[in-house]
Protein backbone atom coordinates (compact mmCIF):
# COMPACT_ATOMS: atom_id res chain seq x y z
CA UNK A 1 0.00 0.00 0.00
CA UNK A 2 2.79 2.42 0.94
CA UNK A 3 4.59 2.05 -2.38
CA UNK A 4 1.36 2.24 -4.38
CA UNK A 5 0.16 5.40 -2.61
CA UNK A 6 3.51 7.18 -3.01
CA UNK A 7 3.64 6.15 -6.70
CA UNK A 8 0.13 7.52 -7.21
CA UNK A 9 1.12 10.92 -5.80
CA UNK A 10 4.52 11.04 -7.53
CA UNK A 11 2.82 10.17 -10.83
CA UNK A 12 0.84 13.42 -10.84
CA UNK A 13 2.31 16.36 -12.76
CA UNK A 14 0.27 18.88 -10.75
CA UNK A 15 1.97 17.67 -7.56
CA UNK A 16 5.49 17.23 -8.94
CA UNK A 17 5.57 20.68 -10.56
CA UNK A 18 5.44 22.03 -6.99
CA UNK A 19 7.19 19.25 -5.02
CA UNK A 20 10.19 17.29 -6.34
CA UNK A 21 9.41 13.56 -6.38
CA UNK A 22 12.37 12.89 -4.03
CA UNK A 23 10.63 15.09 -1.43
CA UNK A 24 7.48 12.94 -1.42
CA UNK A 25 8.33 10.42 1.30
CA UNK A 26 7.06 8.24 4.11
CA UNK A 27 7.92 9.44 7.61
CA UNK A 28 10.49 12.15 7.01
CA UNK A 29 10.67 15.58 5.43
CA UNK A 30 13.34 16.23 2.86
CA UNK A 31 13.53 19.95 2.11
CA UNK A 32 10.84 22.50 1.30
CA UNK A 33 8.40 22.03 -0.34
CA UNK A 34 7.60 18.43 0.63
CA UNK A 35 4.86 15.85 1.08
CA UNK A 36 5.28 13.57 4.10
CA UNK A 37 3.07 10.50 4.56
CA UNK A 38 2.40 8.86 7.93
CA UNK A 39 0.58 5.58 8.60
CA UNK A 40 -1.76 6.44 11.50
CA UNK A 41 -3.86 3.27 11.81
CA UNK A 42 -3.99 -0.07 10.11
CA UNK A 43 -3.94 -2.08 8.23
CA UNK A 44 -7.18 -3.42 9.69
CA UNK A 45 -8.78 -6.49 8.11
CA UNK A 46 -12.27 -6.28 6.62
CA UNK A 47 -14.44 -9.06 8.07
CA UNK A 48 -17.46 -10.66 6.42
CA UNK A 49 -19.80 -13.45 7.55
CA UNK A 50 -17.49 -15.87 5.71
CA UNK A 51 -14.32 -14.47 7.33
CA UNK A 52 -11.70 -11.98 6.14
CA UNK A 53 -12.44 -10.52 2.69
CA UNK A 54 -8.78 -9.77 1.94
CA UNK A 55 -9.53 -6.06 1.87
CA UNK A 56 -7.60 -3.97 4.39
CA UNK A 57 -8.16 -0.43 5.66
CA UNK A 58 -5.55 2.09 6.78
CA UNK A 59 -5.58 5.75 7.76
CA UNK A 60 -2.81 7.90 6.33
CA UNK A 61 -1.96 11.46 7.32
CA UNK A 62 -0.44 13.57 4.56
CA UNK A 63 1.51 16.67 5.58
CA UNK A 64 1.78 19.10 2.68
CA UNK A 65 4.67 21.45 3.43
CA UNK A 66 5.34 24.68 1.61
CA UNK A 67 7.42 27.82 1.96
CA UNK A 68 4.24 29.90 2.28
CA UNK A 69 0.67 29.23 3.40
CA UNK A 70 -0.50 29.54 -0.22
CA UNK A 71 2.06 27.00 -1.46
CA UNK A 72 1.11 24.51 1.26
CA UNK A 73 -2.56 24.91 0.28
CA UNK A 74 -1.74 24.38 -3.44
CA UNK A 75 0.15 21.19 -2.60
CA UNK A 76 -2.74 19.93 -0.46
CA UNK A 77 -5.26 20.66 -3.23
CA UNK A 78 -3.11 18.92 -5.86
CA UNK A 79 -2.67 15.82 -3.66
CA UNK A 80 -6.40 15.75 -2.85
CA UNK A 81 -7.34 15.97 -6.55
CA UNK A 82 -4.95 13.11 -7.33
CA UNK A 83 -5.94 10.63 -4.63
CA UNK A 84 -9.57 11.32 -3.65
CA UNK A 85 -11.78 8.66 -5.23
CA UNK A 86 -8.88 6.73 -6.77
CA UNK A 87 -9.51 3.04 -7.40
CA UNK A 88 -7.07 0.42 -8.59
CA UNK A 89 -5.75 -3.12 -8.12
CA UNK A 90 -3.77 -2.50 -4.90
CA UNK A 91 -5.49 0.69 -3.77
CA UNK A 92 -9.14 -0.41 -3.86
CA UNK A 93 -10.48 3.02 -2.82
CA UNK A 94 -8.80 6.15 -1.46
CA UNK A 95 -10.98 8.84 0.12
CA UNK A 96 -9.86 12.18 1.52
CA UNK A 97 -11.45 12.81 4.90
CA UNK A 98 -10.93 15.98 6.83
CA UNK A 99 -7.61 17.66 7.12
CA UNK A 100 -7.09 21.24 6.14
CA UNK A 101 -5.49 22.24 9.40
CA UNK A 102 -2.72 24.79 9.03
CA UNK A 103 0.44 25.13 11.11
CA UNK A 104 3.38 27.52 11.03
CA UNK A 105 6.61 25.86 11.98
CA UNK A 106 10.22 26.95 11.94
CA UNK A 107 13.26 24.75 11.92
CA UNK A 108 16.66 25.36 13.44
CA UNK A 109 19.36 27.34 11.68
CA UNK A 110 21.50 25.65 9.08
CA UNK A 111 25.18 26.65 9.11
CA UNK A 112 24.41 29.62 11.35
CA UNK A 113 21.79 30.99 8.96
CA UNK A 114 18.40 32.33 10.05
CA UNK A 115 15.87 29.53 10.76
CA UNK A 116 13.79 28.64 7.72
CA UNK A 117 10.03 29.01 8.12
CA UNK A 118 7.70 26.46 6.59
CA UNK A 119 3.94 25.95 6.54
CA UNK A 120 1.98 22.71 6.76
CA UNK A 121 -1.49 21.73 5.57
CA UNK A 122 -2.73 18.30 6.65
CA UNK A 123 -4.87 15.88 4.66
CA UNK A 124 -6.28 12.66 6.15
CA UNK A 125 -6.86 9.67 3.88
CA UNK A 126 -8.87 6.51 4.36
CA UNK A 127 -7.25 3.87 2.19
CA UNK A 128 -8.99 0.57 1.45
CA UNK A 129 -6.41 -1.71 -0.11
CA UNK A 130 -5.27 -5.22 -0.83
CA UNK A 131 -1.98 -6.62 0.42
CA UNK A 132 -0.10 -7.37 -2.82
Amino acid sequence: MEEALRALIVGDDDVTTIVPSASIRWGERLGNPAVVLYLITGPKSDQTMEGPSGLLESTVQVNCIGTSPAEAARIQQAVRRRVDGHTGSVLHLVTAEGGGSENDTSEGPVDGAKPAKFYTRRLDLRVRHYDP
